[in-house]
């Protein structure tokens, strides 16, 4: 209900194969996008994967992302979950390009525990979130003070962050895990924060896996 009369047409095409080889994979792939009113994009990805042990594997990663404005993006007007925020779409926005790259290391020191390390690093052009443009002065609701969020471009971010996991399987139907989580960004026009803090945690979990008979 908040976008109205508004359409989008969109095509995409996608392309992946893997090749194995004795302690290495490879994995490539290239996606097409047309979108209404942008250019034809091509974005590729490529990905390997080492075997350097049996109790341990090494991943790697690279590729170029691309995602348009939706309608939601270009046309929303005054969209909310019944508190103070609400959003608002920008007709002017650019699509977001993005590179990305990431480092993963899987690592068996004992029978039943595995460790998993995942990095990785996202630099985008024309990042799409929104940003906080004062009072909603044509609420119809003029008794409720609204708080006006517009998705804009930021012409250049880094997103960056790590992920640790450590599994300890007791049994075939036990299964423990724990880990901690970091991830940071920055705005690189300004040097600063982007409108978001996505911060740490850590984490935990208990898997137990019971057949049931009917």
């Amino acid at each position: 209900s908040a976008v109205l009369e508004h359409s989008m047409n969109a095509m995409g095409a996608f392309v992946q194969d893997e090749i194995e080889l004795d302690k290495l994979s490879f994995l490539a792939a290239v996606r097409i996008d047309k979108v209404e009113n942008i250019k034809t994009v091509i974005t590729p990805k490529l990905a390997v994967m080492s075997q350097v042990h049996e109790k341990l594997r090494l991943r790697a990663s690279f590729g170029r992302g691309f995602h348009a404005p939706t309608v939601q993006e270009l046309y929303e007007e005054g969209y909310g979950h019944g508190g103070r925020a609400y959003r608002f779409g920008n007709p002017d926005l650019q699509p977001e390009y993005s590179l990305t790259s990431t480092v993963s290391v899987e690592y068996e020191p004992v029978n039943d525990i595995q460790l998993l390390v995942h990095a990785y690093y996202n630099t985008i052009t024309d990042m799409i979130t929104p940003i906080y443009s004062g009072i909603w002065e044509e609420n119809p609701d003029t008794t409720t003070v609204i708080d006006k969020w517009v998705r804009t471009n930021i012409h250049g971010a880094k997103i960056y962050g790590i992920e640790t996991t450590l599994r300890f399987r007791l049994n075939e139907k036990l299964l423990l895990e724990g880990g901690y989580n970091y991830a940071d960004n920055q705005n690189s026009t300004t040097g600063g924060q982007l409108p978001y803090y996505p911060g740490e945690s850590f984490f935990s979990k208990i898997v137990y896996n019971q057949k049931l008979s009917l």
